[in-house]
């Protein structure tokens, strides 16, 4: 039987002809280490192809190939003769073909080369300008990607609210300091006599009273003039777009990076195989010349198997199934009662709070900040109530995480909606305790005893300046701006406290004192702490629910978060390296975190309720802020519209608001959603099977090879 091809049809095209040959060539290179009995013919038939191609793509690979065979050809299991053979043809093949390159293919090549270098050294640089990089892989290799994956969490919290601050600065904050009325020209802007005595009290400042009452940091300051500056900036029209596009930024890259991370997860395998032959055989990076980072990617290895072993053994595990049922159950009652206690407290001392105010004229620093201060402990007490509860349940660590986000997501729902509830009771009574504002006539009784017109009038115009401070004090919008904030620079200290406290002092009293007990401080009580994960993580999200909660009426609230999650950053990363210690149970984090931005998206959803229905449901304050003068916040926009822009603009502005437009297009999103849904399922399903088809036929492919290795060494043999 020959073997010998049949010339090609002249009907073929050259594509053809070439992807036939590069067919035949690599079959044959294949098998070409145990069919040395026909190599002659197809060395001599691979040196005709070579010689007869035209192709400068071909020819190079040509000529590469044979390059490749002279320099491992000592370590060819083939006879000296065949060597000798061999190597006399591809040094014919390069000497006589290697000219027929054109010297543009090589600065090709050249360029080529040079483009990969400078593109690995620009990418080296760029990582060198991603904040905090180095000192989170420091991290991930010592503590693990559980623990690492809080501080990428807390980095990307820091990005946003580096574009938050750049839209309120940019469109808000700055062009009232720029062409806004100056402090002290206007009513809003302007300290009331009785209270500059005590403007520069520790009192005052640490409430937020004061000069910082009267500035840019609150709702109170910026003008209702409509246009500000020669330029005509419609600022009232920008600190309500800019306080709505906030919430709009923030649920699109929610979303976007959502969809990105469950791309990755769906292009990355689900289970991994060859587990800890991938871990120990190819993990190595040898590309690393510097000590340090190769003792930070041995711990990074050393961690990474630990997980893989945590992995395996929690498939294993058995438990009595009613055992574990009756743990679990009592584990969620304990938690149940955990959480109506928290809300029970928070709501009794909001309203033993009221009650003061009420009945006292003059409140001290602890009446009027216990609020804030009750709501941070809670926050940093019960989640560590949670976590000894956690223990009954014996879940998987991911898994166990996950149940501790959720519970302490439920208890700081809980708190902000507590004290939500409160200011905005508080706000109701602010918005209608001088109901007499837009009433056209005033009565006023004079008492007896003023029997004179001056004396009548000297008590008119005290009456009516008293009414007036009166009124300037009723800033509702500012006192909800000022209770967030304080809330959040409550938050910081407690924050900080505890990290000197829990992990700092208590990690000196491990190390120093250990010798001095009759017990082992490291083994037992109080050892080192344990960086907990569903605790800060969930910290991070109360935080920035407070931020999206009072943005609005505090238009600088996104610069004080950026400045506490910088502290922040350096402080958790610091205690983490010197004062913890790894899990004693790792586990590897999810590739994609989609839990932490899940509950993330609950938390804005939730935060953005309260402000969007102070908006709709009271009437903003008649002498401080944008909005002043208007009957509802939202009315700027249809002002705005009737104002500036033509008739016809209008009139299709409120026939798209109206009902036959709104909710036509509301049904077409749900079934617009819901058909997205079932592409995404439908895509899911097919991957998956996609995935086990490469599992088929990688192990197919396995058997194969193993089948023709074995027929080869027999034919071999005989």
């Amino acid at each position: 039987m020959s073997l010998v091809t049949p010339p090609v049809d002249g009907s073929r095209s050259s594509s053809a002809a070439r992807r036939h040959r590069s067919v035949r060539k690599s079959s044959r290179r294949i098998f070409s280490s145990y069919q040395d009995h026909q190599q002659g013919s197809s060395d001599d038939e691979d040196k005709e192809e070579r010689v007869d191609s035209n192709d400068p793509e071909e020819l190079f690979q040509n000529i590469q190939f044979q390059k490749e065979i002279i320099a491992n050809i000592r370590s060819r299991p083939w006879p000296m003769r065949r060597k000798l053979k061999v190597l006399k043809q591809a040094r014919e093949i390069v000497l006589k073909y290697e000219g027929r390159l054109t010297r543009t293919r090589g600065y090709q090549t050249a360029g080529a080369d040079l483009l990969k270098k400078i593109s690995r050294l620009l990418y080296n640089v760029v990582v060198l300008f991603i904040p905090w990089e180095v000192r989170i892989k420091k991290i991930e290799s010592h503590f693990g990607s559980g623990v690492a994956s809080y501080f990428i969490f807390l980095r990307w919290l820091f990005g946003i609210n580096i574009v938050l601050t750049i839209m309120t600065g940019a469109f808000v904050v700055l062009p009232e300091l720029l062409a806004g009325a100056p402090f002290g020209t206007t009513r809003s802007k302007t300290i009331p006599k009785e209270h500059m005595a005590s403007a520069q009290d520790l009192d005052t400042i640490w409430s937020l009273g004061g000069y910082l009452q009267y500035s840019v940091l609150f709702y109170g300051y910026y003008g209702r003039v409509r246009k500000i500056g020669s330029a005509g900036y419609r600022l009232p029209l920008a600190y309500f777009l800019v306080g709505m596009a906030v919430f709009a930024y923030s649920f699109i890259i929610l979303l976007r990076k959502m969809a990105r991370n469950s791309r990755l997860s769906l292009a990355s395998a689900s289970d991994e195989n060859f587990t800890f032959c991938w871990r120990v055989f190819c993990a190595w990076d040898y590309l690393i010349g510097n000590p340090e980072a190769a003792e930070s990617k041995g711990a990074a290895i050393v961690n990474n198997i630990r997980e893989a072993i945590v992995e395996e053994q929690q498939k294993k595990r058995e438990t009595s199934l009613a055992v574990l049922i009756s743990l679990r159950i009592l584990a969620n009652i304990l938690v149940l009662l955990s959480l109506a206690g928290s809300i029970y407290i928070i709501y009794f001392v909001v309203d033993r709070s009221q009650k003061l105010e009420q009945e006292k004229p003059e409140l001290t620093l602890w009446e009027k900040n216990e609020v804030s201060v009750v709501v941070s402990l809670i926050t940093m007490i019960a989640p560590s109530a949670f976590e000894l509860v956690a223990q009954l349940e014996m879940y998987h660590p991911r898994t166990s995480l996950r149940f501790q986000l959720a519970r302490v997501l439920v208890l700081y729902l809980g708190n902000l909606y507590s004290l939500i509830i409160a200011l905005l009771d508080k706000v109701n009574i602010m918005s209608s305790s001088i109901p007499w504002v837009t009433s056209p006539i005033v009565c006023l009784q004079l008492p007896p005893s003023l029997s004179n017109w001056s004396d009548s009038s000297s008590f008119l115009m005290a009456a009516f300046e008293k009414t007036n401070r009166s009124q300037q004090d009723q800033c509702w919008e500012t006192y909800v701006g000022q209770e967030m904030l304080k809330l959040s620079i409550i938050d910081m200290i407690f924050t900080v406290a505890s990290i000197l406290l829990i992990d700092f002092i208590r990690g000196l009293v491990v190390r120093y004192l250990s010798d001095c007990c009759c017990w082992d401080l490291e083994s037992k009580f109080p050892e080192y702490g344990e960086f907990k994960i569903a605790e800060n993580v969930l910290h991070l999200i109360y935080n920035q629910g407070m931020i999206w909660m009072g943005a609005f009426f505090s238009p600088c609230l996104p610069a004080f978060n950026v400045l506490k999650l910088i502290g922040l950053m350096y402080l958790r990363s610091w205690a983490v390296l010197t004062c913890n210690v790894p899990h004693q149970q790792v586990f590897r984090a999810s590739r994609s975190n989609n839990f932490y931005l899940a509950m993330l998206l609950f938390m804005l959803f939730l935060c953005m309720l309260p402000t969007i229905f102070a908006i709709a449901r009271y009437k903003p304050s008649q002498h401080c802020g944008p909005f002043s003068g208007q009957e509802k916040i939202y009315d700027i926009i249809s002002e705005t519209v009737a104002s500036d822009f033509p008739l016809w603009f209008s009139k299709v502005m409120s026939y798209v608001s109206s009902p036959v437009v709104v909710l036509p297009a509301v049904l077409l999103l749900f079934m617009l959603i819901y058909y997205l849904q079932a592409i995404a399922r439908s895509l899911k399903f097919t991957n998956n099977q996609l995935r086990l088809q490469l599992q088929t036929v990688r192990f197919s492919r396995e058997c194969l090879e193993s089948v023709s290795r074995c027929s080869s060494l027999f034919f071999h043999r005989n």
